[in-house]
């Protein structure tokens, strides 16, 4: 069987359900996280939990350095990674698309017949649990609409205004996520902590690729594999 190796956050939804997500895009693969190194979610932040874009790199160049020189093959890499308004903003996008040919570059130089794929969350996962709402929650009544529409509408009106000074989006889509399903009574609310992977793990990755542009590549590619 294939060995995928893959990278992603330490946040707590994608060390929870990142392995369930991908393996419903392909399961004939055999799938083993290269980072962070960590066996399980932990009860206190931890000092990968914010590690993403040019970071995130530069970890994984490390670890793949290091399992050069321990012998181990590495031949697909897949990377999932939140990129917080960075493809929306033609100057941002710009910048961290020469990081990402930057560490592709470097990676293949480690291991020369190394395959990438990369699927992005723009701007963060969460907005894979309002795309595919369906699987995530079961529908009620809002107000005067109901849960789905305000998923739905909130789709339509995040504004994807990118900060330089903090190299994110202006406004996090994950506490406008929250505000919605607090607003409509879904438990408490949102918490990354707690409910994060497990709506990961309901995603249907078909789903994401038919609506997400900047998923739709990177998933198609791991479920050709």
């Amino acid at each position: 069987m294939k060995k995928v190796h893959y990278a992603h956050s330490g946040g707590y939804t994608e060390l929870g359900g990142m392995r369930d997500f991908l393996s419903k895009i392909n399961s004939g693969v055999l799938y083993e996280r290269i980072f962070p190194a960590v066996s399980k979610p932990r009860k206190i932040k931890h000092r990968n939990s914010g590690v993403t874009g040019k970071s995130l790199f530069a970890r994984l160049l490390e670890k793949l350095e290091r399992k050069k020189l321990d012998g181990e093959q590495v031949s697909v890499l897949v990377v999932v990674d939140d990129t917080d308004c960075r493809l929306s903003d033609e100057v941002a996008r710009e910048r961290f698309l020469r990081s990402v040919r930057e560490f592709e570059r470097r990676a293949t130089e480690i291991y020369s017949n190394l395959r990438i794929i990369f699927i992005w969350a723009e701007p963060e996962v969460e907005k894979w649990f309002c795309l595919d709402k369906g699987s995530c929650f079961r529908n009620k009544p809002c107000g005067d609409k109901d849960l789905h529409r305000k998923l739905s509408e909130l789709l339509e009106s995040f504004d994807y205004d990118y900060n330089p000074d903090r190299d994110s989006c202006t406004e996090k889509f994950s506490k406008k996520f929250a505000t919605v399903l607090q607003e409509c009574g879904v438990l408490y609310g949102y918490s990354k902590r707690n409910d994060g992977s497990l709506y990961l793990k309901k995603v249907n990755p078909s789903v994401i690729e038919s609506e997400d542009k900047f998923a739709a590549k990177g998933i198609k590619e791991l479920k050709n594999l």
